[in-house]
């Protein structure tokens, strides 16, 4: 088994759009799936992430705002789960809640040096 990163990408805008109760909903919908990848066992962690923060560009080292609010798309969170090769990854991705809103799910194998 390997250790796969799901990264969490959410469209700011629509999100912050929901109503108080269909929000609660979404977050009781992830609560509830890490739960069932923790009882099967391939759940290893995971955090949500604030909108802003700094982006550090290349050579330079230069510091910047960002994700800025008007970029439609940021990443949201994050899951690690284990799986046998990517296409299991992405099929246990595909249920995640992330999906039902605006937004999308990028699957990476972690890399162990």
């Amino acid at each position: 088994m390997k250790n796969f990163m799901l990264l969490l990408r959410e469209e700011i805008e629509e999100t912050q759009k929901l109503p108080p109760q269909e929000f609660q909903e979404l977050v009781a919908a992830h609560m509830n799936w890490v739960q069932e990848l923790t009882e099967k066992g391939i759940f290893k962690g995971g955090e949500g992430l604030e909108y802003e923060g700094k982006t550090i560009k290349n050579a330079t080292r230069v510091v910047s705002d960002g994700p800025f609010i008007e970029t439609k798309e940021c990443v949201g969170g994050y899951y690690i789960i284990q799986a046998a090769d990517i296409d299991a990854a992405v099929e246990i991705a595909k249920n995640c809640p992330c999906i039902k809103y605006p937004g999308s799910i990028e699957v990476r194998a972690v890399s162990v040096y």
